[in-house]
């Protein structure tokens, strides 16, 4: 059977780059996939020898200083610490985006990336990070990393969207008086394209997720929210809830 080509599909005319696809052919490119998979393995056999050199050296200290364990011991648990932290977005994404493509294999959805992995940890309006195609519906998603969870997302303005970045609540903070950091993420979205007998949807994918999101009410307050919120010509899904959500809409 021929592969279908996607240059000669209808989104030829949305003037997108194709950097990864899944569910559609796509011209392969040797060279930058070679340099993707090399700097992949770079990454990866650094934090394995971080981990094996931590480790050695807590060995080296039983069998030498006997003395100095607890202190060997406490280097290997910060930095596996320091470790998870510093690739907890990376792994919830991760998890995330094998989850949707089992979806779309076994649903027979399409889902396009038009943004590389990295680049979507960047808040980015103006360009879509994936688009997911199914029967019924055109999702146009636009990934929202949230480093921190203790961060909270605040939709009452159809120009931007408020976040927030709470402190630990700990007496560290209290002695030196930490600020909540506060900053403004812009939403000046292009047009969406029109599809013959499917619903478009702009989809704001919270992941991973925050603490706590709120939205707009008619008495100029804000109310607590969550997956599924629809607001000013976009709807906000978690990492967790937008699978399910695809799959409830299509059996409506």
């Amino acid at each position: 059977m021929k592969r279908p080509n996607f240059f000669d599909s209808e989104y030829k005319n949305e003037k997108v780059p194709l950097y990864r696809s899944y569910g559609v052919w796509r011209k392969s490119h040797p060279v930058l996939d070679r340099i993707v998979f090399y700097l992949l393995r770079t990454v990866v056999i650094f934090v394995l020898s971080v981990l094996g050199l931590a480790l050695f050296v807590t060995i080296l200290s039983l069998m030498l200083y006997g003395d100095t364990l607890l202190v060997a011991s406490f280097l290997l648990g910060v930095a596996l610490i320091l470790t998870f932290v510093f690739t907890r977005s990376v792994r919830k994404r991760l998890r995330l985006l094998r989850r949707l493509k089992r979806l779309c294999r076994a649903e027979n959805y399409q889902l396009r990336f038009h943004r590389s992995f990295f680049s979507s940890f960047v808040w980015n309006p103006k360009k879509t990070d994936f688009i997911l195609e199914t029967e019924k519906y055109v999702y146009y998603v636009h990934f929202l990393t949230i480093n921190k969870y203790t961060s909270s997302l605040t939709f009452k303005d159809p120009a931007y969207i408020d976040k927030v970045v709470y402190p630990l609540n700990n007496k560290f903070t209290l002695i030196f008086e930490l600020k909540p950091k506060h900053s403004k993420l812009r939403t000046d979205f292009e047009p969406l394209p029109t599809h013959n007998e499917k619903e478009v949807i702009r989809a704001i994918l919270v992941n991973p997720v925050c603490r706590e999101m709120f939205e707009s009410t008619q008495f100029g307050g804000v109310d607590v929210t969550g997956n599924g919120m629809k607001k000013f010509g976009y709807t906000v899904f978690t990492g967790s809830g937008f699978a399910e959500s695809v799959k409830r809409n299509e059996e409506r």
